[in-house]
């Protein structure tokens, strides 16, 4: 009686999704209720199937409202995200089943989510919106940059990442076709597609080749890698035929 009350529930649950206009498929070798908690777990070759995307763990647990649902353990995204394709690996997923779809990655990320490969602690994915704390690595193929940073939030508009702001202990690598790399530090960078440029703030200091460029901010075209510095800039490069002390 209790099993088929569960499933009953677990229906109703998705029954309750599709509503919202999304199709929701949750699976495990073995599930189980709490009716005194109003919680359901899962356990062995769990597999979530929603809107384009799968998750797959090897434990799940969450409340019958679908407010809250966890997958624990070698958990693995696989699928579409809005127009990105997704493949990312970490510990644990938190997510649930309203109206807007929301992924919280958590325990180690990695992988690739659409053009960007992403190296991590945690991933959040809401709507058009991305967050992620404790960057080690943020690489878009597109846009030839390479980021890492205390934490980094953005939004992606048909594919393409429209805006993106960098915090705390930023390290940004850029190669510009026709140009040496260009690695880029300081304490806060916001990039702008529409202006198509990185704006530098925080004790900066940018090496191309030889050369050293120090300034409280400056501004980086990713086109043409151009810099334009702003509030006491100093350049320092050395002189041809001289030797370093």
């Amino acid at each position: 009686m209790r099993l088929r009350m569960f499933v009953i529930a677990l229906a109703l649950l998705f029954v309750a999704s599709l509503a919202l206009g999304a199709e929701v498929n949750l699976t495990a070798d073995s599930m189980r209720y709490d009716s005194k908690k109003g919680l359901f777990y899962g356990e062995g070759h769990v597999k979530l199937s929603r809107e384009g995307l799968s998750l797959v763990a090897q434990l799940v647990e969450g409340d019958m409202d679908g407010k809250r649902v966890r997958f624990i353990g070698d958990v693995r995204a696989e699928g579409k995200w809005n127009e990105d394709a997704v493949e990312l690996s970490c510990g644990e997923v938190a997510t649930g089943f309203g109206d807007v779809r929301s992924y919280h990655f958590a325990g180690g990320v990695r992988g690739r989510f659409g053009k960007r490969m992403i190296d991590a602690d945690s991933v959040v994915l809401s709507g058009d919106a991305f967050s992620i704390e404790k960057v080690r690595s943020f690489v878009d193929d597109e846009l030839r940059v390479f980021l890492s940073a205390a934490a980094i939030d953005g939004h992606i508009s048909k594919g393409e990442v429209s805006d993106v702001t960098a915090r705390g202990g930023v390290v940004l690598k850029s190669g510009p076709k026709k140009d040496l790399p260009t690695t880029i530090r300081g304490s806060r960078a916001v990039y702008s597609k529409a202006r198509g440029s990185i704006v530098v703030s925080g004790a900066v200091t940018a090496v191309q080749g030889d050369r050293t460029l120090r300034a409280e901010s400056l501004v980086y075209f990713l086109a043409s890698g151009r810099i334009e510095a702003a509030g006491k800039p100093q350049i320092v490069f050395p002189l041809k035929g001289s030797s370093a002390p």
